[in-house]
């Protein structure tokens, strides 16, 4: 992952002045960046430009963008969107529709990236001999949790369950989460708790022995999670994570080190939500119900309003260990490229 000098960081800052004020044309060369930034620069300059209300120069500067661009394509990505929906301006209807999401769950990298978790959770957690009570935090169609379940039985680490415990702010998702695990593990008791977590984390089971956030808990701020991961460790012996490293918890709305962070790693996501089959409104509305809209927040919304709070390994553990007082048991690479890592990491509470 490329990340900017101070040089660079000051550069990217004035030139976005610069062409917010029209005294920068897309035209311009951008000798003074490295090569590999300029496409960055332009996604960054575009995205300022159209959250002030622009948005055919935001897609001019995009188009320059796109003809620099190599294997990264956010730019032609961000622009496509434009199109499609005439603002910089968050959809209506995320996850509504849960269609955009499962796709997102069948593209083959991120099917590989969740079996390397998987493979991860089995090494790491211990064997339970007796029914174990699992809840999955933010847990979508409930994929990951079930399919996490089905390999830790089939490796031993679990002999059987007891309760499965959901836990999602969108019914759609909830409801398919549940037949879910209904038909994979008939018999088992399922619970289903509607709702943000971090606004019914007092009303979770105690007495949990796994708990599952995977791609959940980024939605919060740090002092949101914090209270949420007290919550968590409280009622479970044993925290599964399951996150994208990236330092977007931050105060800096407008930061072109959060657009850089963006830039590559969502660019990258959705090269591979592209290039895996499915009919054309799916793929479109996984790529903006979903992962743009994702973006769009990041870089129109301030702290406090915008969606996604994703950090860094290194902020989880900080707020895992010292925040909540749990001892971390293992971190593990599930997803490295040039652009994104999603990792794996193993909290234990007792």
């Amino acid at each position: 992952m490329m990340h900017l000098t101070r040089n660079e960081f000051g550069k990217s800052i004035d030139l976005t002045v610069k062409a917010l004020s029209g005294n920068l044309s897309p035209e311009v060369e951008l000798l003074e960046i490295r090569p590999a930034l300029r496409p960055f620069l332009r996604f960054h300059i575009a995205a300022a430009i159209a959250a002030a209300g622009d948005v055919k120069s935001a897609q001019a500067w995009l188009a320059a963008g796109a003809l620099e661009e190599k294997e990264n394509m956010a730019c032609a990505y961000m622009a496509g969107f434009l199109q499609r929906h005439g603002a910089f301006s968050m959809p209506t209807t995320v996850f509504e529709d849960p269609r955009p999401y499962i796709h997102f769950t069948t593209v083959p990298s991120i099917d590989g990236m969740r079996r390397r978790f998987h493979r991860f959770a089995a090494r790491t957690l211990p064997s339970f001999d007796r029914p174990v009570r699992f809840m999955d935090v933010g847990c979508g169609n409930g994929t990951m949790g079930v399919e996490l379940l089905l390999s830790l039985k089939e490796l031993g680490v679990i002999l059987a369950i007891e309760e499965i415990v959901l836990v999602d702010p969108f019914p759609a998702m909830l409801e398919i989460a549940r037949l879910s695990a209904e038909t994979v593990f008939p018999g088992v008791k399922v619970t289903q708790i509607l709702g943000k977590s971090q606004d019914v984390a007092l009303r979770l089971p105690d007495g949990l022995d796994i708990t599952l956030c995977s791609l959940s808990i980024h939605h919060m701020p740090w002092e949101v999670k914090s209270s949420l991961v007290k919550e968590l460790a409280k009622r479970s012996s044993e925290i599964l994570l399951f996150e994208m490293d990236a330092n977007h918890d931050t105060s800096a709305l407008g930061s072109p080190e959060i657009s850089l962070s963006v830039y590559q790693a969502y660019g990258g996501i959705i090269d591979a939500i592209f290039a895996h089959d499915a009919p054309l409104d799916v793929a479109l509305g996984c790529v903006d119900l979903f992962l743009l809209a994702e973006v769009v927040s990041l870089l129109t919304q301030p702290r406090g309003e915008r969606t996604e709070y994703h950090m860094t390994r290194a902020q989880w553990r900080r707020l895992f260990e010292e925040e909540a007082g749990c001892c971390m048991a293992a971190v593990e690479t599930c997803l490295a490229n040039s652009g994104v890592e999603f990792f794996g990491q193993h909290y234990r509470t007792s």
